[in-house]
């Protein structure tokens, strides 16, 4: 405060000055222009309208800056001062300076050299100085005007030179005892100290200006041969101020000593912190390996949540609130297939981890799609170990609970996932609320359905406290069929929510409407299209599967009645809907097929699309994963012994109807984009239907082909070809994995012409030493001898 005091009290002092005296600011503002007195005014009024925002440093430099422009009657924001920002600045512009003596150029380097370590600290500390003042006056950019000026009353005069750059090098002293404090947080009384050491700095430039005058210079310099800017009155007194500023010998071996400690622990700081991330990185890399949690439900997801409409499911939106706010531990939606339940659990996964249903923090949110077509999704085993992996990745503590149990317990027992790994954690540490949602239960494996329920039953009925909101809350999507199960482990109670045509009628309208307004077949009939949005929407009768097929038969019409028989004549039911869509496919791809026939000479077998499509049909409703684009070229290009051009495009194009292509979530991965059937109900119409027609799956020939083509992926990575070997690659991953399940499955007496060939490849790669390499890290011995076996016992019955 009394720094400031006095900086007012200089203020005060210049303006009596100047009542006093008017003659004589005449004269001083004679040296400058209009616009230099508009623009200095200007300055002054921003400063001082602004002045209740400026702290004590600020003012400080204010008044610095001010007496400045008062000593030397030149203010430092003239508009003929270079513009300097930087010390590279500053180099050019000394480089350009005109009119010095000879040696000016031999003595300008340790002049710069001075002059940059005074500048330094204006640069290391400017920001202390804030506000308007900063604005106004720039610490770095006024102290380099103020030395620029001096230098420049020096010119022509080598003698006035060495001493102006003697008089640098002794603030440049002053200025290295500040280094210690860099790095260093401040303490007011040290931001003080140096604000203080930069003012006087100004102060000196501007007391040895007013011995540098022009006219007495080279009088006293004659006169007198020592460095007369050191010895002057006013500049020896303001360097004696900054020796006391910069001298106090305890603070500056203090400043240094927290500087050290300070850096001391911030490097420990930073080892911990980085010894903490190793540690926890390394503990979930060993709870994933335990745990083995499958990654396809997370594509699932990514995917869904891509493609759902914004703002669709909003029909649950009260009850899953009033449901969330309640105690209720379970929550079942239910709904028929096809109805839109998985986007619905994708909505409600990002609603609840965006905290959108609760006024406090967001839960923790773990989520699980069983799906049908894929033997990890069909476990729920895996299920549980894939919901406890998500939540260790968000609660390190969980994870360490995680580590311990899976020392002690077998993570492949569901009876201990459930009881030892979940519940235990959840009951027994406080924590915040965590919520389960598991999509498609009906689809996992019947008898894990089973244990399934019957666990969340037993753990339900031993609630003591159900007027308390649990820790753990867990959300059910599945058809209607799985009501029976429920009711049966005492579940039947549990709050619910029906997906049907009441609820997603106004989604689906919407989806039916963006699908159609993109198409330019309406344009310039909206009343006609709406008709037909509309149309299809109440046919549908919430079933999404059943409007897309509409749509996209829709879309191949071109003329209005051929749109409205296309409405009105689609069968209801997945069924139904998907026999006619074969048959529209088979009459399709015929034409195709005589379109591209042309000659072929005798004994020639022409491979026809229905062919293709049958091969890729078939293998995508019984394979045990999805497979993805690679592993169905390298299927028909064993089936059919050729290669297949334009596989993908034929995917996301002429058979669009039944396959969807899931991408990657790895996007750079272009060769691991999936390819499934578009709805659940799809694998279950191919896997139990009855279709004979010219597009149909055969389970039991299409087994033994899923045998054939992997035993031939098997041997064939050891023939000479390398091309074929190495494109032959993503189906042999396929076979080392689910070799064993498919031999399991194969049934020799329905093999039909591939008995002979399976049998062949079999005692290639267990009789002959080229083949056996297979053998080494998957080891189907037992499937495969049955095979052998049931095979030799046919050979021998044909025999006879």
């Amino acid at each position: 405060m009394e720094e400031l005091r006095e900086a007012e009290q200089r203020k005060a002092e210049a303006k009596l000055r100047g009542s006093s005296g008017a003659s004589h600011d005449k004269d001083k503002n004679a040296l400058f222009s209009p616009s230099q007195r508009l623009r200095g005014s200007l300055i002054t009024m921003a400063v001082f309208t602004d002045k209740s925002s400026d702290d004590k440093l600020s003012s400080l430099w204010h008044a610095a800056c001010d007496d400045y422009a008062a000593e030397t009657g030149i203010p430092l924001t003239d508009v003929e001062l270079p513009a300097l920002r930087g010390p590279e600045d500053l180099s050019r512009q000394l480089e350009s300076e005109k009119d010095n003596f000879e040696d000016f150029r031999m003595k300008r380097r340790p002049l710069l050299h001075a002059m940059q370590t005074v500048l330094a600290p204006f640069e290391n500390w400017g920001d202390l100085i804030a506000g308007v003042a900063s604005a106004a006056f720039p610490p770095a950019s006024s102290i380099m005007g103020a030395m620029l000026i001096l230098v420049r009353g020096a010119r022509k005069v080598s003698e006035a030179f060495d001493m102006i750059t003697e008089l640098f090098r002794k603030l440049g002293h002053f200025a290295l005892r500040l280094d210690s404090y860099k790095g260093v947080p401040l303490s007011e009384g040290m931001k003080t100290i140096i604000v203080k050491v930069l003012v006087n700095f100004l102060r000196v430039c501007a007391a040895s200006q007013k011995v540098v005058n022009p006219g007495s210079l080279r009088a006293r310099l004659s006169k007198w041969a020592k460095n007369i800017l050191i010895e002057d009155t006013s500049v020896n007194s303001l360097l004696g101020e900054l020796e006391e500023l910069t001298s106090q010998e305890h603070m500056m071996v203090s400043a240094h000593g927290l500087k050290i400690t300070h850096q001391a622990l911030r490097n420990t700081e930073k080892l911990l912190e980085r010894d903490d991330r190793r540690k926890d990185r390394e503990e979930l890399e060993r709870v994933k390996e335990a745990l083995d949690p499958v990654s396809a439900s997370s594509q699932v997801f990514y995917s869904i949540n891509e493609n759902r409409i914004p703002g669709s499911g909003s029909c649950i939106d009260n009850t899953l609130r009033t449901w969330w706010e309640g105690t209720a531990p379970l929550l079942w939606l239910h709904g028929g297939p096809g109805v839109g339940k998985s986007h619905i659990a994708s909505k409600i996964i990002t609603q609840l981890s965006n905290g959108e249903l609760s006024d406090t923090a967001a839960p923790v949110v773990a989520f699980f799609f069983c799906r049908n077509n894929d033997v990890d999704l069909r476990s729920l085993n895996k299920g549980l170990r894939t919901l406890a992996w998500q939540v260790a990745t968000q609660r390190s503590s969980f994870a360490t609970h995680v580590e311990e149990f899976c020392l002690k317990e077998d993570p492949g027992n569901t009876y201990a996932v459930w009881r030892k790994l979940l519940l235990k954690y959840f009951t027994q540490v406080p924590s915040h609320a965590t919520c389960f949602v598991i999509d498609g239960l009906v689809e996992a494996e019947p008898e894990e359905q089973e244990v399934f329920c019957s666990l969340m039953g037993k753990a339900l009925l031993e609630e003591d406290d159900t007027d308390k909101r649990p820790p753990l809350r867990i959300i059910i999507l599945s058809r209607d069929s799985v009501r029976g199960l429920l009711e049966e482990h005492s579940l039947g109670w549990i709050p619910d929510i029906e997906i049907g045509n009441d609820e997603n009628k106004d989604d689906l309208h919407d989806y039916v409407y963006q699908k159609l307004k993109k198409s330019k077949l309406f344009r310039g009939c909206p009343d006609f299209q709406e008709d037909i949005v509309k149309e299809i929407s109440q046919e549908a009768e919430g079933l999404w599967e059943w409007a897309n097929l509409v749509i996209k038969s829709v879309l191949r019409c071109r003329t209005k009645e051929q749109i409205r028989k296309v409405v009105r004549t689609m069968p209801r039911g997945i069924s139904a809907m998907l026999s006619q869509e074969l048959q529209r496919l088979s009459k399709e791809l015929s034409v195709l097929d005589e379109a591209d026939g042309g000659e072929k000479s005798a004994g020639e077998t022409v491979t026809t699309q229905i062919d293709q499509l049958n091969i890729v049909l078939s293998f995508m409703a019984l394979a045990q994963k999805p497979l993805t684009v690679q592993q169905l070229h390298n299927i028909l290009e064993i089936m059919l012994k050729e290669e297949v051009l334009n596989l993908e495009d034929d995917i996301r194009n002429l058979y669009s109807s039944l396959f969807l292509i899931r991408a990657s979530k790895d996007e750079r991965d272009f060769e691991e984009d999936f390819v499934i059937l578009r709805h659940s109900s799809f694998y279950e119409f191919f896997r139990t239907s009855q279709e004979s027609g010219p597009i149909h799956v055969n389970v039991d020939q299409t087994e033994a082909n899923f045998l054939y083509v992997l035993l031939h992926a098997l041997r064939d990575r050891h023939k000479p070809d390398f091309s074929r070997v190495v494109r032959q690659r993503f189906i042999r991953s396929y076979a080392e994995k689910f070799l064993p399940s498919h031999l399991t499955r194969a049934n020799p007496e329905k093999a039909g012409n591939r008995q002979e060939e399976i049998s062949t490849l079999f005692e290639d790669l267990f009789s002959k030493k080229e083949y056996q390499g297979w053998l080494v890290q998957k080891s189907p011995t037992s499937a495969c001898s049955g095979w052998i076996l049931e095979t030799g016992t046919l050979r021998t019955e044909e025999q006879n």
